[in-house]
Formats: C-alpha cells, structure tokens, sequence
C-alpha cells in the first residue's frame, strides 16, 4: 500500500477511535445525576469503560491518564483515558505494532503520559 494511503487510512481510524471515546464519555457524563443514588452514579460511569485487550495493556503499562488523575491509564475510567483506549485498540487493529502505538501516544502527549 502506498505510504500517503496508509498514513490517511491511519489517521482516520484514530480520528474515528478519538470521537468514539469522547462520545462514549459525552454520555457517561451526561447520564449522571449529581445528589441522588451515589451508586446509581458509579454505574452508569462504569457502564463506558473501555476494556484494553492483552496487546493494549502492554501498550499502557507504565502511562497515567493525561486527565490529572494521575491512575494507570488501563484501569482510569473517564472520557480522556477511554478515548485514548479506544485509539490503542484502533491501532493495534490496523496492524500496528505496540511499540509504534505507544511511541504515537508519547509524541502526542509527551512526558506528562508517564507514570511518576
């Protein structure tokens, strides 16, 4: 496949992945009602977790959401760190391999990506 053709098909799945996550985390927020059942509140956050598979959690071994938690980028659950999930699954689909999509996540978010 030419380069220019596989660097387009490779940005569109990660613009696909990036709008997926920050869609599924658009709905997360906007289901959850502040002040009433607390639990009710941490199930409908937990219901747009984004789950790596193994390739994926070698991809995020050792990244923090870039969000400001500071959490293990596998296990965080908020709209940043399932986007950023769905992206390394995204990519790790297109055949990529787990060292070029943790490289592309360090290039796009630098230092602050890693775990202190």
């Amino acid at each position: 496949m030419d380069k220019a053709i596989q660097n387009t098909v490779y940005l569109g799945v990660v613009l696909i992945a990036l709008f997926v996550g920050f869609f599924a985390g658009y709905l997360v927020s906007s289901r959850n009602n502040i002040g009433q059942n607390p639990s009710q509140n941490l199930t409908a956050n937990m219901s747009a977790f984004v789950r790596l598979p193994p390739d994926g959690v070698k991809v995020a071994q050792g990244l923090v959401s870039p969000c400001g938690a500071n959490e293990a980028l596998a296990t965080h659950n908020c709209g940043i760190a399932n986007s950023i999930k769905s992206t390394i699954i995204a990519q790790l689909a297109a055949g990529q391999s787990i060292e070029q999509v943790r490289q592309s996540l360090i290039t796009l978010y630098g230092e602050k990506i890693f775990m202190k």
